[in-house]
């Protein structure tokens, strides 16, 4: 008797042109958005690009420049380990210059931005300067406020947060509540099957056109993608999947509760607006209440005030700088004699620079990393919160990664520094040969396995969410009035 019912259902569902209008128009929807996305990620590597070619061609430069002046050293009978300001300086290549680090878009950011366009594309690291100071000179713009990760982009990620919890809606809302109206219902459960067939029957055949609509897309956006890692495509079906399954499960709910299908829909449509909108806005709208971020305006005047004060140091104040920078680093005390004064009193001033805004710097990190893990355990109030961090995680365009990212970028400006300040400090040239001795940063792909393991929690939650809407709704039709 399923199997007829099922029949049943599908030939409906076939026969409604207003449906097939809708898929049809969910589909150009998908398309549209993975356009969008194509080309926000587009623009992202052709800006990376850019910045990644500047990067090389000017270190190309400063190498040719300094295999030049050896030349001429050489040719004049010069001494070429004397120290001199210019590409064969280490201040000029490590301090004056530094080099950028440029961040790859992930391949599915085509499928889910995230938050990539509201971090940099690019860390200038020089030696002697902290990526704050570098934040408030220009070159970066790494401290963003949380609150700005709630903008969203019409990628495909948007697709099944806000729209497609509208199709489902729409195909379910009124499961029963019509039949039941017309006398339909109770003709039907003359004929030799039980109510419970007959909505599992419906269930499960819109279930299923929900279901290949999210296989399609999905395949679809990872095809267009340009990459196809089976892990990342298991885990971001399976979260688009129980998302899906909630939202049709609190349909069957709201159904069983023996309403009027306009009825249903208002209730449905509410919903909608309650888990899509209403509680990620209080969500965070209490994260940035009960962890107030100092603003970057604050950040900037502690810094002007510092630096113009770190400008003003007379000579003997310097002096005393250095040595107290010395006496933190004992490894340079046998080439303090050595280098320029001016060159070396840039890196202690910004060195010192560097510790004095340190308390300023960890009271924004500090409140940024307790917002966002309040919203993380907050997401779990909403299933669109819960899915958009998991679709996030999956693409590698989530908070996490970016965050682990910039710790990289700090811990490379801490191996850049500790390569070029001694040379400094020894007042050694930098010769054509250390160009290839340079730090190199490496960039780092999270394993999807990991992402696994760090979405199991997330995962089960929308698996027992919907399971338990599905037993309630079950359990509300076991009581439900056949007789409207």
């Amino acid at each position: 008797m399923m199997g007829d019912v099922l029949r049943f259902e599908a030939r409906l569902l076939r026969a409604d042109s207003t449906l097939g209008w809708t898929l049809v128009v969910f589909l150009a929807v998908v398309v549209y958005s993975l356009a969008q996305g194509l080309g926000e990620r587009a623009e992202q590597r052709s800006s990376a690009q850019d910045l990644r070619a500047a990067q090389d061609s000017r270190w190309l430069e400063q190498r040719a420049q300094a295999e030049a002046r050896e030349l001429e050293r050489a040719e004049a009978g010069e001494p070429l380990d004397e120290y001199a300001f210019g590409p064969r300086s280490p201040y000029a290549v490590g301090v004056f210059h530094g080099i950028q680090v440029v961040a790859e878009p992930p391949p599915l950011t085509a499928l889910a931005v995230g938050q990539r366009d509201l971090y940099p594309a690019a860390h200038q690291v020089v030696a002697g300067d902290s990526l704050a100071l570098t934040a408030f000179r220009g070159s970066s713009k790494s401290l963003q406020h949380p609150l700005k990760l709630a903008a969203g982009h019409f990628d495909l990620t948007f697709v099944l947060l806000y729209l497609l919890p509208f199709l489902v809606l729409a195909l379910s809302f009124d499961l029963t509540a019509s039949e039941r109206e017309t006398g339909m219902l109770r003709m039907l459960l003359a004929q030799p099957v039980s109510l419970w067939t007959l909505v599992v029957g419906k269930v499960l055949v819109r279930g299923a056109l929900i279901a290949m609509l999210i296989v399609v897309a999905s395949l679809m956006g990872f095809i267009v993608a340009g990459v196809f890692d089976p892990v990342r495509f298991v885990l971001w079906l399976a979260v688009a999947l129980l998302y899906a399954a909630f939202w049709l499960a609190l349909a069957v709910v709201v159904n069983a509760l023996g309403r009027s299908a306009a009825t249903n829909a208002v209730v449905l449509a509410t919903g909608w607006l309650v888990f899509v909108v209403l509680v990620p806005t209080l969500v965070n709208l209490a994260a940035s209440s009960l962890f107030p971020v100092p603003s970057r305006s604050t950040f900037v005047a502690a810094s002007r005030v510092e630096y113009e004060a770190a400008q003003k140091l007379d000579e003997d104040e310097l002096a005393d700088a250095v040595a107290d920078f010395v006496a933190d680093h004992p490894q340079l005390a046998d080439s303090v004699e050595g280098g320029s004064d001016m060159e070396r009193a840039r890196v202690v001033r910004d060195e010192r620079l560097s510790e004095q805004l340190a308390p300023v710097v960890e009271r924004y990190t500090s409140q940024r990393d307790r917002q966002q893990a309040l919203i993380g355990r907050l997401s779990y109030l909403s299933p669109t919160l819960l899915t958009h961090r998991l679709l996030l995680d999956i693409a590698g365009t989530g908070t996490t990664q970016q965050q682990a990212h910039l710790e990289r970028v700090n811990a490379f400006q801490r191996a850049w520094q500790a390569h070029f300040v001694p040379l400094l400090f020894a007042k050694k040239p930098f010769r054509p040969a250390d160009y290839d001795t340079v730090p190199r940063f490496e960039s780092h792909d999270e394993p999807a396995r990991a992402i696994a393991w760090r979405s199991a929690a997330a995962l089960l939650t929308l698996f027992f969410v919907g399971l338990f809407l599905a037993v309630a709704g079950s359990r509300l039709y076991g009581k439900y009035e056949v007789a409207g």
